[in-house]
């Protein structure tokens, strides 16, 4: 309700004038204000109410009266910007101030949750209430129609309704939708209830046909009863509206479309009435098929009897009466909706339909997201300019599925070979404007699908048949995506790498291989990322056979004496026969004990002998979780931190990360904030990290989905072993993480191992006879060293010094 101005006791040479501000709670704030006479007089003289005693006021009915910026400022210093004077106390209303004569004032604001304030009034308003809810973010208030129109409808449905009401007040995101699937939320939103309900259940529910009877009981499930006339008129409603088609209209349904409707009953009973035998519903409709292809006996007389095909579905069709299913066009606007709404959460709950129950859950308290409620977001406006660009993603993103869910190669290698037109089909313009985003928003481009796609179907290339002909388009595909600089460029090298093996191993033609390779330690990479080409270009140095040519292996012998080598790496050799597996799953080791004989699998046996030797009392098999739980502790605030001048890392509170976290703006974006934290990581004591870190552990729900660990790690395991490893070696592992997270928050050693007496603590990696250290973990193991932190091998089997590129020296 506006505020009304009411002015009261005029004098001459000073008057005392009253504001009123009537509210729905029928609570007004009384302003007493002294001013000088006004030239003329506005308003007749009113009576001053009379004192009272102070009402209590809800804190939801309290309305703030000043912004934040000018909570903030100091009352001192605004003495000198008026002489004005307000003090504010609750009145009654009066029934004569309700015919008073309005007049214009100008809207101050101050904190009113005292019952009585004195403060100096600034002389303009800082902000404009109608922008403090940014167009940009979809986190906009429910106002009195939406809430009324959530009455009586269920949580699935509420939110359907909220997504669409947010989409629909955004002036930023309408336009992303067809204008028919804009027409089409509209109607959503005054549908006659449960209509809403009924169409958010087809929605969720696998896409097909629905007798009448089902739609009623999805209503009852709901907990809400309509008659036989109301759900008519309902479903009538929702045919008019081009929600839903009915069949009737559409008398070309088909032997599938009524058999998945029917129960087994009803099977039973088309089953008794065509003389069929029945067992189960699978093998009725495989009967029912078989029947269908026989033909009458009539159609050899001449005789004009429908065919067994036609008897069949008019018995179904009988079964099933009216049938109502969701109009494509409904599916479509909805699955581009959830799209648009949610672009930032994990893809695969709204490709394998589970947005849903993460919505239930979350609102359950079982599984919750880390996104701060209160943190304002970005949307996909961030992300789609226009129509045009969110509809391509859209298709690339079926493409994406289509590629993903097939298990056929023949299938995997067509999709490829289209894929790669596609990609070469980019306008200029097009890839001009996706190079424009961040590359944390690139992933949201048809183009970073297409190369995703083309990298993950390499494989399927170098498969029979015409594996020659696909060598050659891997080989184009690879020189593409190299050339390319815009597109998950953090897998440049292992492209490198694997065209050298293409060349190698399936073209024999080794020196291509050096020439690639050589070509690739070219690039300005990071060390790190080169290791993957050592290892390649180690092995053609050392090939007896079709060997590169002298000079090519004079020149890869520069690249390869760098980098982490397995063999410099200390290590223990433990002699144990394992258990005879016949060659499947993983290797197992029989220890027998004093009063029993047990089995274990090679990190419970290396962590057992550890334990058997005295130094560590405990261990467990954690690899990097116990790594990734620490940073998120110590790193908290800075990960789920709001920074105003970066876009686009929170486009859903339901993430489980910032969208830079697995990229190298995460550190670049928050270099000050990491450094920062870093040096106080090094210079504080262990107990007051501790400390810390146990204040996060306690504010998180244990439900959060995050990396914090808890099903895996408890908080006593987190606090011994950051006491084990101390201030500094906590910050060097921090530092490895939050400089490129995406790289090294895998590939940590397999066991943990310490002694929570001595403070001493190990990180072991375990490996069998015939196993291999990848180039992370060699990488890992190498800075732990250099930072002067216990790890080492350990070698189990029965011939564990046979591999040439171990360390072969007992600790």
């Amino acid at each position: 309700m506006p505020r009304q101005l009411k002015m009261d006791n005029f004098y001459k040479s000073k008057v005392s004038k009253t504001l009123i501000f009537e509210r729905d709670e029928n609570i007004q704030v009384s302003v007493k204000c002294e001013m000088e006479t006004p030239k003329k007089r506005l308003t007749p003289a009113l009576k001053e109410p009379s004192p009272f005693k102070t009402p209590k006021i809800n804190d939801q009915d309290v309305i703030s009266l000043i912004s934040d910026e000018e909570d903030s400022l100091d009352v001192k210093n605004e003495m000198n910007d008026s002489d004005t004077t307000i003090t504010y106390s609750p009145v009654q209303q009066s029934p004569t101030t309700s015919s008073a004569s309005k007049s214009p004032v100008k809207k101050y604001y101050s904190p009113n949750k005292k019952r009585s304030l004195t403060i100096r009034t600034p002389k303009r308003v800082r902000k404009n209430l109608n922008k403090i809810i940014c167009d940009n973010s979809v986190n906009h208030p429910p106002n009195r129609d939406f809430v009324e129109a959530c009455q009586g409808l269920d949580d699935k449905t509420i939110f359907l309704l909220r997504i669409i009401h947010q989409y629909l007040n955004n002036t930023r995101l309408k336009p992303l939708l067809e204008q028919s699937s804009q027409n089409l939320l509209q109607k959503c939103m005054n549908l006659v209830k449960p209509g809403l309900i009924v169409i958010c259940r087809l929605y969720w529910r696998k896409d097909g046909w629905y007798k009448l009877e089902k739609i009623a009981k999805v209503i009852q499930e709901n907990k809400q009863s309509v008659d036989d006339f109301a759900l008519k008129e309902m479903l009538n409603s929702l045919i008019q509206n081009g929600l839903i088609t009915a069949s009737h209209s559409k008398n070309n349904l088909k032997f599938d479309d009524y058999y998945d409707m029917l129960n087994v009953n009803d099977v039973k009973a088309i089953c008794k009435e065509f003389k069929l035998k029945f067992t189960s519903k699978d093998t009725a409709r495989q009967s029912l098929l078989n029947f269908c292809n026989q033909k009458s006996i009539g159609n050899y007389f001449g005789m004009r009897q429908a065919d067994n095909l036609d008897r069949v579905l008019n018995s179904l069709r009988s079964k099933c009466g009216e049938c109502f299913k969701l109009k494509k066009i409904t599916r479509k606007t909805l699955d581009e909706l959830h799209v648009l709404m949610y672009l930032g959460i994990d893809r695969s709950i709204l490709a394998d339909k589970k947005l849903e129950l993460t919505l239930i859950y979350d609102k359950a308290k079982r599984e919750t997201y880390p996104v701060d409620e209160k943190l304002v977001i970005d949307n996909a406006s961030v992300v789609f300019k226009d129509r045009h660009e969110f509809e391509r993603y859209i298709t690339a993103s079926m493409v994406y599925d289509e590629f993903y869910n097939t298990d056929n190669s023949l299938e995997r290698r067509r999709i490829v070979e289209n894929v790669y037109t596609l990609y070469q089909d980019i306008s200029k313009s097009d890839m001009t404007s996706y190079k424009s985003l961040p590359v944390w928003l690139r992933r949201f481009t048809p183009a970073h699908i297409y190369v995703k796609i083309l990298e993950s179907g390499i494989p399927e290339l170098k498969k029979p048949p015409e594996k020659e002909k696909c060598c050659q388009l891997a080989l184009d595909v690879f020189s593409m995506l190299i050339t390319q600089d815009a597109f998950r460029q953090h897998k440049k090298v292992e492209w490198y790498d694997e065209i050298a093996l293409i060349y190698e191993t399936l073209l024999g033609d080794t020196n291509k291989a050096a020439e690639t390779l050589i070509e690739g330690f070219k690039l300005d990479l990071k060390d790190s990322e080169m290791d993957c080409l050592r290892v390649r270009a180690r092995k053609l140095v050392k090939r007896v056979t079709n060997r590169p040519t002298e000079k090519l292996c004079s020149v890869l012998s520069t690249f390869v004496h760098s980098g982490p080598m397995e063999r410099t790496i200390k290590a223990i050799h433990v002699h144990k026969q394992p258990k005879e597996s016949l060659g499947r799953g993983k290797i197992k080791f029989e220890v027998r004990l004093p009063q029993s004989l047990m089995v274990m699998d090679v990190e419970e046996f290396c962590k057992y002998h550890y334990i058997e030797q005295g130094k560590y009392t405990h261990g467990e098999h954690w690899e990097s979780t116990m790594i990734r739980t620490l940073f998120a502790l110590l790193f908290w605030d800075v990960i789920y931190t709001e920074l105003r001048s970066v876009r686009g890392i929170f486009l859903t509170r339901f993430q489980k990360y910032p969208l830079d976290m697995f990229t190298e703006s995460f550190y670049a974006n928050r270099r000050y904030l990491i450094d920062d934290r870093l040096t106080h990581i090094e210079q504080t004591g262990v107990d007051d990290l501790v400390a810390s870190m146990k204040s996060t552990w306690d504010s998180r729900p244990e439900c959060e989905i995050s990396d914090i660990q808890r099903s895996k790690i408890s908080w006593e395991n987190v606090e011994v072993v950051t006491k084990c490893l101390g201030s500094y070696a906590l910050a060097a592992i921090c530092r490895r993480l939050a400089l490129d997270y995406r790289y090294s928050h895998s590939g940590f050693p397999d066991l943990t191992l310490w002694n929570p007496h001595t403070k001493q603590i190990i990180f072991v990696e375990v490996k069998t006879d015939k196993d291999k250290p990848s180039i992370k973990q060699l990488q890992w193991m190498k800075y732990l060293e250099m930072n002067n932190i216990d790890t080492e091998f350990c070698y189990i089997g029965t011939n564990t010094m046979a591999n040439g590129s171990r360390n072969k020296t007992e600790v």
